[in-house]
C-alpha cells in the first residue's frame, strides 16, 4: 500500500521585491516565509517541508504521468536537498500586500511548460486513489475531470499546509502521496470540516434539537473527569469560565443551541450560540464566549465585554463537528479560520480552550425534571 504524508510547508523566499510591516493579527494570520518576512502576490517562493530530513523530501517540481508527455502534475522531489520549481501566490484584484491565512489564492508554478496552456494549479479527478494537483486546464487533462474550487494555506502544527475548498464548508488537505513513478503527488484528502452536514445525535442516538437542553460530558466516561460547567477561575467572584468538572460522576450544567433564532435539529458544521440554561447572577448572560487574556491559551467563558474587563472578546461561532466515534466543538473566528476546543488544566478543573487537541465529547439529554 503506498505510504500517504502530511505536507507541512515552510515558505522559503526566492524573490521579495516589496518591504511590508509587520501586522499583527489574531485570525487570520499574515503567511510568513522562513525567514519571518510576510510574503506577497509579488513574490516567488520554494514550497519545502516545515521539518526537513532524509524522509521529508524536497520541493516541488513538474512532471508526466500516467498517459500524459507533457509534465502537468504537482510533485514533490524525493531528493530533500533540491528546492524544486518556485510558485507566485495571487489574489483577485491585488498585485502586493499581505497574503493571511483563509484567503482565496491562485497559485502558480513560475515555469509553464510549452506544452501546457498555464501553469495554474487545479485539481484533477480521475481514477488515481485521491484527487491530485496538475497544472493548465480541462484541455491539458484530456479524459479527466478538472473540480472547480479554491486553495488557501492555513496554519498548521509549526508549519503551514495547503487548503483546497470547493465551498466556504467542504475543504481539503492537501497531502502527499507516493505514485511509484518519479515521487510524490499532491492530493487532496477531507478535512475535519464535514463534507455534507449531519444531525447531531444525543447519548442515545436521538436527533439533538434547538428545543432540548443537554449535558455535554467525555465521549469516553472514566477518570477524564466530568461535564461542563460554569466555574471560577483566576481573580474572578463570578462563575463565568467554562469548565470541564474534574469528578466524572458530576453531569455538571446543561446547555443549550440555537441556530440564529431558527428551532429544529442541530447538525455538524452550523454555526451555533450555545448558552447554559442557568445563568450566574453574576453574569450578564449565560451565552459562550471566546475570551483572550495572560493565560496561556484563549479560553471559553460566559457572558460579554463588561464580565470581563481588561480582556478581550473574541468574535465569532461555534459550531459541532464528528470526531472519532464521537463529536467535538469548533470556534471559528472566520469561515475559513477555525480552532478546535479542547482542555486545559486549571485550579477548579480543566478550561475549555482553543487548541489543536479537541475535547472528545457525547450529549446526554437532560430531562425537563431537571429545571422543574
Amino acid at each position: 500500500m503506498k505510504s500517504a504524508q502530511s505536507l507541512t510547508l515552510s515558505i522559503l523566499l526566492l524573490a521579495f521585491t516589496t518591504n511590508l510591516p509587520l501586522i499583527f493579527s489574531e485570525a487570520p494570520e499574515e503567511i510568513k516565509d522562513s525567514k519571518g518576512v510576510p510574503i506577497s502576490p509579488s513574490g516567488k517562493y520554494y514550497i519545502l517541508q516545515f521539518n526537513g530530513g532524509p524522509t521529508s523530501g524536497g520541493g516541488l517540481f513538474l512532471a508526466s504521468n500516467g498517459n500524459s508527455t507533457c509534465q502537468v502534475t504537482v510533485m514533490q522531489d524525493y531528493y530533500e536537498g533540491d528546492h524544486g520549481v518556485a510558485v507566485k501566490f495571487s489574489t483577485a484584484g491585488r498585485s502586493s500586500g499581505a497574503i493571511f491565512s483563509g484567503t482565496q489564492l491562485d497559485i502558480a508554478c513560475d515555469h509553464r511548460p510549452s506544452c501546457a496552456s498555464s501553469s495554474k494549479w487545479v485539481v484533477v479527478s480521475d481514477d488515481f486513489p485521491g484527487k491530485w494537483l496538475g497544472i493548465g486546464g480541462a484541455g491539458d487533462h484530456p479524459g479527466k475531470k478538472v473540480i472547480t474550487g479554491t486553495f488557501n494555506i492555513q496554519k498548521y502544527n509549526g508549519g503551514y499546509k495547503f487548503v483546497f475548498c470547493l465551498s466556504t464548508s467542504t475543504c481539503y488537505d492537501i497531502a502527499t502521496k507516493d505514485d511509484g513513478e518519479t515521487g510524490r503527488r499532491l492530493y487532496s484528502f477531507p478535512t475535519t470540516f464535514s463534507r455534507v452536514p449531519e444531525q447531531v445525535l444525543d447519548s442515545q442516538s436521538s436527533s439533538t434539537s434547538s428545543a432540548e437542553k443537554y449535558y455535554i460530558l467525555p465521549f469516553y466516561s472514566g477518570p477524564t473527569g466530568g461535564g461542563v460547567a460554569a466555574g471560577k477561575t483566576g481573580n474572578s467572584t463570578c462563575d463565568a469560565t467554562v469548565l470541564q468538572t474534574s469528578d466524572e460522576s458530576n453531569r455538571g450544567h446543561a446547555v443549550k443551541c440555537s441556530r440564529g433564532g431558527r428551532k429544529g435539529g442541530i447538525f455538524t458544521g452550523t454555526p451555533l450560540d450555545i448558552e447554559f440554561v442557568d445563568k450566574p447572577s453574576c453574569a450578564s448572560s449565560s451565552k459562550w464566549v471566546v475570551v483572550s487574556d495572560n493565560f496561556p491559551e484563549k479560553w471559553v467563558g460566559i457572558g460579554g465585554a463588561r464580565d470581563y474587563p481588561g480582556k478581550k472578546i473574541r468574535h465569532g461561532t461555534f459550531n459541532i463537528q464528528k470526531f472519532d466515534a464521537g463529536y467535538k466543538l469548533v470556534f471559528c473566528a472566520t469561515t475559513r479560520t477555525c480552532y478546535d476546543i479542547g482542555r486545559h488544566d486549571d485550579e477548579n478543573g480543566r478550561r475549555l480552550v482553543l487548541t489543536n487537541k479537541p475535547f472528545e465529547f457525547a450529549s446526554y439529554y437532560a430531562p425537563t425534571r431537571d429545571y422543574d
